[in-house]
C-alpha cells in the first residue's frame, strides 16, 4: 500500500514550498502527502494548492478556521489515511534528506506496532547548518526509550517519525488528549 505522509502547518508560507520540495525528491517515490491548514493567516493555503494542481500526490486535506494545534492536526489527518497503510510525519517547516523515507521503511516492520525515528539536522531559513545534531545539542541520549522515560523525557522529533499500519490504527482510534505535540504521543503509543 501506499505511503501516506501527514503535514500539519499554521502560517507556513516561508517554508512550506521547502518542506514539499523534499518529499517530492525522496527516492521512495511511492507516497500520498496530506496536508492539514491550521487557520492561516498567509498564503501556506494558496502555495499548497498550486504545487497540489502539478503533482497528484499532494493533496491540502483540511482547511480549519480556527486552530486545534499540531497533535491534534495530526490526529485528524490519521483520520484520512486508510488502514493498512505505513504513515510518515513531516513539520510544514522540515526538509528530508532524499533518503529519509527508503532508509526509514527499510527499517520497518508491519507485524507488531512500530515507531522508527532519528536525529535531525537544525537548520536555520537559508538551509545553513545551525546544529548538526539536535541530540547532541539539546543532550539527548535517545536509548534506552522505555515507556517510563518517554513518559518524561521525550526522545522521539516529529519529522523524522515514519510508522508501520499497526501502530497507524492504534493512534487513529485513540484521540490525543492533553499532548501539544504529536511525537511524544506517538512514541508511547508505540
Amino acid at each position: 500500500m501506499t505511503l501516506h505522509i501527514i503535514c500539519a502547518m499554521r502560517n507556513a508560507a516561508p517554508f512550506i514550498e521547502a518542506t514539499i520540495a523534499s518529499v517530492q525528491a525522496q527516492t521512495h517515490r511511492e507516497w500520498i502527502m496530506l496536508v492539514r491548514d491550521d487557520a492561516s493567516a498567509d498564503d501556506s493555503v494558496a502555495i499548497v494548492e498550486r504545487l497540489a494542481r502539478s503533482d497528484s500526490r499532494i493533496r491540502l486535506a483540511q482547511r480549519s478556521e480556527s486552530a486545534i494545534g499540531a497533535a491534534a492536526g495530526y490526529h485528524s489527518l490519521l483520520q484520512l489515511v486508510p488502514d493498512g497503510a505505513d504513515v510518515a510525519c513531516i513539520d510544514a517547516d522540515d526538509l528530508w534528506t532524499p533518503e529519509h523515507l527508503a532508509r526509514s521503511l527499510a527499517a520497518l516492520g508491519d507485524a507488531a506496532p512500530l515507531l522508527v525515528h532519528g536525529d535531525l539536522e537544525v537548520i536555520d531559513a537559508t538551509g545553513r547548518t545551525l546544529q548538526p545534531s539536535f541530540w547532541r545539542a539539546r543532550g539527548i541520549i535517545p536509548e534506552p526509550a522505555t515507556v517510563q522515560r518517554l513518559a518524561i523525557d521525550n526522545v522521539v522529533t516529529g519529522s523524522t517519525i515514519v510508522m508501520n499500519a499497526a501502530l497507524a490504527r492504534i493512534v487513529r482510534v485513540r484521540p490525543i488528549t492533553g499532548a501539544v505535540f504529536q511525537d511524544s504521543w506517538f512514541a508511547l503509543a508505540a
